[in-house]
């Protein structure tokens, strides 16, 4: 369901970016709004999240946890995830080699960014490694309090919301480059899901 949903939405916004339609034709009015709406405390805690949640620091913090799960818990578990990482970091650059999207104009920008803008690498990579980290630990979250799970979850799906909101905040992505950066990352992690299926390796 999970890769259903996640190529569903991929291809409505990449859709929508070659074709300039759908949510592509309101990405530039909102990045504007943004732009001329911004605090500059905003500005400054958004600069904070998306350094935190750059992709160095989040490939950084993958492979020690993937590294660490190999030693002491799980190799086949953790030759997937980082097999899974590699999947994120080439969807990336594949989709916005393919696409190259350019990034939002420079008078909207409060920092200075490179490359292409669909999809958001940030968005990408960061949902990427926080959803493998989930599919991770699975075994030890189902043996936890539902509370507890719930609460992981939510700081989850918060850091991810975050570091994709300051983005579009920064002004260097629109809208729909961090919501196909997201999907992108559901894809892959979904697909790390169903290969561990079919390798009967599933927890489920």
């Amino acid at each position: 369901m999970g890769v259903i949903l996640a190529v569903g939405a991929f291809e409505v916004l990449w859709f929508g970016v070659v074709t300039h339609g759908g949510l592509a034709l309101v990405d530039p009015q909102v990045v504007e709004w943004v732009a001329a709406h911004r605090e500059p405390w905003l500005v400054t805690a958004a600069v904070v999240v998306t350094d935190v949640g750059s992709p160095a620091v989040m490939i950084t913090v993958a492979v020690l946890a993937l590294g660490w799960w190999a030693w002491r818990r799980d190799r086949a578990r953790a030759v997937l995830g980082f097999a899974g990482l590699g999947a994120v970091l080439v969807v990336d650059v594949g989709a916005k080699t393919l696409v190259a999207r350019p990034r939002p104009p420079l008078v909207f920008q409060a920092v200075a960014a490179q490359g292409y803008s669909f999809p958001s690498g940030h968005a990408v990579v960061s949902a990427g490694v926080v959803l493998l980290l989930l599919w991770l630990v699975r075994p030890v979250l189902a043996a936890v309090a539902r509370r507890v799970r719930t609460s992981v979850v939510v700081v989850a799906v918060l850091v991810v919301a975050a570091v994709g909101c300051s983005r579009v905040v920064l002004g260097v992505h629109y809208p729909s480059d961090v919501l196909a950066g997201w999907a992108l990352a559901l894809l892959v992690v979904s697909a790390v899901g169903l290969l561990e299926v079919a390798l009967g390796r599933g927890d489920a």
